[in-house]
């Protein structure tokens, strides 16, 4: 463990701002205005009877002087006075006071120094180490949690993944092989074929993963699948497929594939399965050479029917004596022949069928005539 020790100085300044009134005053001001007038009478007599008054009046304000003049004529005795008035008039006095009343400030700053001592204590811990040093796609690290200098864990290949587990030592916050590193490699199912199954669909396929597989019907055999699963299998990198197989019967070929035709017989083929082989005949009555049928793995005879003739009836003994006559030489199947008593023979005529080995019928029974 590792103690240090730090000192800060912390300067706070403070700024303290004063305002202070100053009130400014005016001196007043006074104005006066003052008006003077003055008014003249003058009476002047010319004649015993008339007398003319005249009235001028000057009216002087500050720097300006009016005069005004008004003349009145009347009788009168012969006389002439003179009449003056002053008249003086101090109207207006203004007074004006101003006051300005004026604000200063003034800033007083005031700085503060703090002294402050940190105490900062240093702890040294080990560095750990994590799974994730690790290649997590393969490897299981999960025992190396919260692993420090100097521990010890396992790691083990993850679920789909074949390898022996291996010992790690942390060292200074890395994971490294105490021995051997973990080896860890991908388990792959393989597809087999079979004489009736055909797995190559699950070729490649890794844990987890699904296949098909169906029955070989290039040999012959129905449609059919299952679905098989590739599985760990221990310690193998190949895994095991696991699954039930569908059950594979050989397909057997359709009854209208079967060879037909005029006088062909193909019963033997019947139920015929693919691979397997029979004859194609001609039927009783007819004649003609057998021919190999084979059932295909597609469901269908292949090979040809025999070509078949009707066959010729062989004459009866009984129509070879010379006591007889006929019409049944050459005759072929199906076909019909008659046989009559020779002359100075008598007895009954008789129809012989023929079926294409031997006639159907008798031969007449002839005696001497009388």
């Amino acid at each position: 463990t590792t103690t240090a020790t730090t000192t800060t100085h912390t300067t706070k300044t403070q700024t303290v701002t004063t305002t202070t009134p100053t009130k400014t005053s005016t001196t007043a001001t006074a104005t006066s205005t003052s008006t003077q007038t003055w008014t003249t009478v003058t009476v002047t007599s010319t004649t015993a009877t008339t007398m003319t008054t005249t009235v001028t009046t000057w009216t002087h304000t500050g720097s300006t002087t009016t005069r005004t003049s008004s003349t009145r004529t009347e009788t009168t005795r012969t006389q002439t006075w003179t009449t003056s008035t002053a008249t003086q008039t101090t109207a207006t006095q203004t007074t004006t006071i101003t006051t300005t009343q004026t604000t200063t400030s003034s800033t007083r700053t005031t700085t503060q120094t703090t002294s402050t001592k940190t105490y900062t204590t240093t702890t040294t811990v080990p560095a750990p180490c994590f799974p994730s040093q690790l290649d997590s796609s393969q490897v299981d690290g999960a025992d190396c949690t919260g692993t420090v200098n100097g521990d010890t864990c396992m790691a083990h290949c993850r679920d789909g993944f074949a390898g022996a587990a291996a010992a790690y030592l942390c060292a200074e916050g890395t994971l490294e092989p105490a021995q051997a590193a973990v080896n860890c490699s991908r388990i792959e199912c393989t597809g087999t074929v079979t004489e009736s199954h055909d797995m190559s669909d699950c070729q490649g396929k890794v844990v987890g993963e699904p296949c098909d597989v169906t029955c070989r019907t290039d040999l012959g055999f129905a449609p059919n699948g299952a679905v098989f699963m590739c599985a760990a299998n221990g310690n193998s990198v190949v895994g095991e497929l696991q699954g039930v197989h569908p059950e594979c019967t050989l397909r057997a070929c359709s009854e209208e594939s079967r060879p037909f035709g005029i006088g062909v017989d193909s019963t033997a083929c019947v139920g015929n399965v693919a691979g397997e082989t029979c004859s194609a005949t001609c039927s009783v009555g007819y004649t003609g050479t057998a021919t190999l049928i084979l059932c295909g793995v597609g469901g269908n005879f292949e090979g040809s029917a025999p070509s078949c003739a009707p066959g010729k009836c062989d004459l009866l003994p009984a129509l070879e004596d010379v006591r007889v006559v006929h019409t049944c030489d050459n005759v072929v199947l199906g076909q019909g022949c008659t046989a009559g008593c020779a002359q100075g023979y008598e007895g009954d005529n008789e129809l012989l069928q023929c079926n294409g080995v031997a006639f159907q019928g008798a031969a007449p029974s002839c005696t001497a005539s009388q």
